[in-house]
């Protein structure tokens, strides 16, 4: 099984994009981008996630989403791992979430990046979900 991979620092900026991190529950995760538009920079939104602890270790991704005309530059990766190290450094030892049965690309973003389709660690299953986890 692979480890809850590192990633940097909580609020990271690489390039033109930077992801900001609002703690509440759930703890949303805000990837944004560096644009020009009328002569000045701006930034806008280009993806979001969402997750929160559930108790012993286990931290639930609730939302991980990218604008439809940014998907494949891998911003997707980048918000998973924002995601991962903080359930890390809160004392994470497990992150996984339910995706749609049906939404096969969203499966296999998570394969890509570690994530295994198999039980939940609570051993409840929701009838139109599968469950990805990694530890």
């Amino acid at each position: 099984m692979p480890e809850i991979k590192e990633y940097g620092e909580r609020k990271q900026e690489e390039a033109s994009e930077t992801i900001e991190i609002c703690e509440g529950l759930p703890i949303r995760f805000f990837l944004k981008k560096k644009i020009k538009r009328n002569g000045s920079e701006t930034e806008e939104i280009v993806g979001r996630g969402g997750i929160h602890g559930i108790g012993n270790g286990i931290f639930r991704i609730c939302e991980i989403y990218v604008d439809e005309s940014e998907r494949g530059k891998g911003y997707g990766s980048k918000l998973l791992r924002a995601m991962e190290e903080y359930a890390r450094e809160s004392g994470g030892r497990k992150i996984g979430g339910e995706v749609t049965l049906g939404l096969s690309d969203t499966v296999e973003f998570f394969k890509r990046n570690g994530y295994e389709v198999r039980e939940p660690p609570t051993g409840i299953w929701i009838d139109e979900y599968q469950e990805v986890w990694v530890e």
